[in-house]
């Protein structure tokens, strides 16, 4: 429920914020937006990658269709500090999201939106581990302009 409120709440402050400025930008591309949610895959041992896929809902974009901004959000129940987490597109460039579990970039701008998103996460070290349970969900939202 609170990840549907979060989702809302940026929805609407995201199209109040930037809407007209972005729409200004590509007079008649209508701006077009979708969101995903999903848990967090557990991490069980040190120094493998866990892919957390977000799968793309909702409609699909159009061919020449570009990013305009992603807004997301993970989280691990006591991550450890050295914790490496990315958000990756299928396909294209990855971002360090380890510092900033719930943030907007514009770094996937221009980037097309019909190929899907992924987090990635890594405990790098050795040692004890205790896994990590992603036991709450990540969250996407994509806007983009056809």
């Amino acid at each position: 429920m609170k990840s549907r409120i979060f989702l809302q709440t940026i929805t609407a402050l995201t199209a109040f914020a930037w809407g007209a400025m972005l729409y200004a930008a590509e007079p008649g591309s209508p701006l077009r937006a979708y969101s995903t949610e999903t848990a967090m895959k557990r991490i069980d041992s040190r120094e493998v990658d866990v892919d957390t896929q977000l799968p793309i809902t909702g409609a699909l974009a159009k061919p020449g269709a570009k990013i305009t901004y992603v807004m997301y959000r993970w989280h691990y129940a006591n991550p450890p500090k050295n914790l490496s987490v990315q958000l990756c597109q299928l396909g294209g460039r990855c971002i360090d999201a380890s510092k900033s579990p719930e943030r907007m970039t514009q770094d996937f701008a221009g980037a097309t939106p019909a190929q899907p998103f992924y987090f990635r996460a890594r405990v790098p070290g050795t040692g004890d581990f205790k896994p990590l349970l992603g036991h709450r969900t990540a969250t996407l939202l994509v806007n983009w302009y056809d």
